[in-house]
């Protein structure tokens, strides 16, 4: 009794280290994401700022104000991507879902207690075995879109940069 005990206890405790890691890792995306939300806003108002002194006759200044103004767009919807991932929800099948915190508001108080005071040690472990797997694909689309805003950034910077040459006499 003793050692399933303990590896029971082991295999949850280990499961909920991971859950707890991905929760980190879902807020260091949320605070770079903000970062990179400031950086872009202040070198894309910069960019557009100084497109107003750019000459406007050659082909050039227009693709440059054009690119910054795509980037941009791009560039948000990346940051905004990276701050609300788009990830399908789980299919409930006949899982009792425990843990996974979109059902438990759902179902009604003495409902949920009956079902978790019912609930083995494997149950739950699998329970969350499954919020994991889905916490993970959202850190995966989370850190994917931050790193698309990089690129946007990236380039919003270079434009800058270009318009910035440009517009100086």
């Amino acid at each position: 009794m003793g050692d399933t005990w303990d590896h029971d206890r082991y295999q949850f405790e280990h499961a909920w280290r991971i859950y707890l890691s991905l929760q980190d890792l879902l807020r260091s995306a949320d605070a770079k994401t903000q970062m990179l939300l400031t950086l872009g806003t202040v070198f894309g108002t910069l960019a557009l700022n100084r497109a107003d002194h750019l000459p406007k006759t050659a082909w050039i200044d227009t693709a440059l104000v054009a690119a910054v103004v795509g980037c941009a767009a791009g560039f948000l919807l990346n940051a905004l991507l990276a701050l609300f991932p788009r990830v399908k929800p789980p299919k409930a099948g006949d899982r009792r879902q425990l843990i996974f915190f979109g059902r438990a508001p759902a179902i009604d108080v003495e409902r949920y207690v009956a079902e978790l005071r019912d609930a083995s040690v494997d149950d739950m472990v699998l329970d969350l075995a499954h919020e994991i797997r889905q916490l993970d694909k959202i850190v995966v689309a989370k850190f994917a879109a931050y790193q698309r805003a990089w690129f946007f950034l990236l380039a919003i910077v270079t434009l800058a940069i270009a318009i910035v040459l440009r517009s100086v006499p």
